[in-house]
C-alpha cells in the first residue's frame, strides 16, 4: 500500500469521469487515478483495458455503474473480473466486501450538517483502513 500513498503523493488529483469526452481527456493527462461515473457493464472491459494501457488506477462510483449490482455480488463479479482498482460507494456494507476482495474501497460521505458530520465520522472509524 506505500506504492498507492506514494502515488497519490506524486499525483494528488483524481479525475472524476462523466463522460466519454472527460475520460479520452484524463487517459492522456497526469493523473494517477479516475474516478468512473459512468458507464455499464458492457464498456467497463475496454475502460479498464484503457486504463491499464496509459497505467491509470480505475475507482468505480457503484451507485452510478449501470448493470452491476449494489451488492455482494456486484463487488464480486467486479473483482473476480478485474474491471477495477476499487470501487466508491456510500454503503458502508461495500466498503468491507471490497477490502475482502482485494479492491481499494473509498467510503462516501455527505455532510449535510454537524449530525452528519457525527454519523460519518462514526463510520469512518468502523471502516477505516490505513494504507
Amino acid at each position: 500500500m506505500q506504492d498507492l500513498r506514494d502515488c497519490f503523493r506524486e499525483h494528488p488529483i483524481i479525475a472524476s469521469i462523466r463522460n466519454d469526452t472527460d475520460f479520452k481527456y484524463a487517459l492522456n493527462s497526469k493523473v494517477a487515478a479516475l474516478f468512473i461515473l459512468h458507464g455499464d457493464i458492457f464498456n467497463l472491459p475496454q475502460i479498464m483495458k484503457e486504463c491499464k494501457k496509459h497505467n491509470k488506477l480505475v475507482f468505480l462510483h457503484m451507485d452510478l455503474i449501470k448493470g452491476i449490482g449494489r451488492d455482494r455480488e456486484g463487488v464480486i463479479y467486479l473483482a473476480r473480473k478485474e474491471l477495477c482498482n476499487g470501487i466508491v460507494t456510500t454503503k458502508s456494507n461495500l466498503i468491507n466486501i471490497a477490502k475482502k476482495q482485494g479492491l481499494i474501497a473509498i467510503q462516501r460521505l455527505f455532510l449535510l450538517d454537524s449530525a452528519a458530520l457525527k454519523t460519518g465520522e462514526q463510520i469512518l472509524k468502523h471502516n477505516l483502513y490505513f494504507i
